[in-house]
């Protein structure tokens, strides 16, 4: 019940940063095809950082209103105290992340979707659901929300490098 209402809340939350990154899509691609590579670049870079911001100011209301938030959607209080800690991490995880989706929808509308999905899956099944098996049994469900914060932490990082190195070599590549 915990995570049903943690995960539906993340649903709402996320919602600025996937409207954001189709933007992005849009924005870089434009770019692209007026051959405004420098301008692509900055775009991307610009709205994740937007994103981002958005994201912590989103994420410190969740802190800020997170119990009632919680006690609306959950009666039980062990269940609302558990919820509670779990959506704290999660709404940090999620702004977080924006960055990777921003990024990853740029990526794509260059032309390196396959890279983002690779970031992703990788992310996912490689890192994620791996270090929720070894840590939950030790350390509980908390554990999980920790895992998200982590894996979705180094998938931005790597949406960020990826974006700032495909983006320069293509840059240096179509003034030649």
């Amino acid at each position: 019940a915990v995570t049903f209402v943690v995960l539906n809340v993340g649903l709402l939350l996320i919602l600025p940063s996937i409207g954001m990154g189709q933007a992005t899509m849009t924005l870089v691609g434009q770019a692209l095809g007026k051959n405004q590579f420098q301008l692509a670049h900055r775009w991307g870079k610009f709205v994740a950082l937007r994103c981002l911001m958005l994201g912590i100011i989103i994420a410190v209301l969740i802190n800020i209103f997170n119990q009632y938030i919680i006690s609306s959607l959950i009666v039980n209080p062990a269940l609302q105290t558990l919820a509670a800690s779990a959506l704290q991490i999660y709404a940090l995880a999620l702004a977080i992340d924006s960055v990777g989706m921003v990024l990853g929808r740029a990526m794509m509308a260059r032309g390196n979707g396959p890279t983002a999905l690779l970031i992703g899956l990788i992310g996912q099944w490689g890192l994620f659901l791996p270090l929720i098996w070894f840590m939950t049994p030790g350390y509980g469900f908390i554990a999980i929300w920790w895992c998200q914060l982590g894996y979705r932490v180094c998938t931005s990082i790597l949406m960020w490098f990826f974006w700032q190195h495909n983006v320069k070599s293509f840059c240096s590549q179509s003034s030649l």
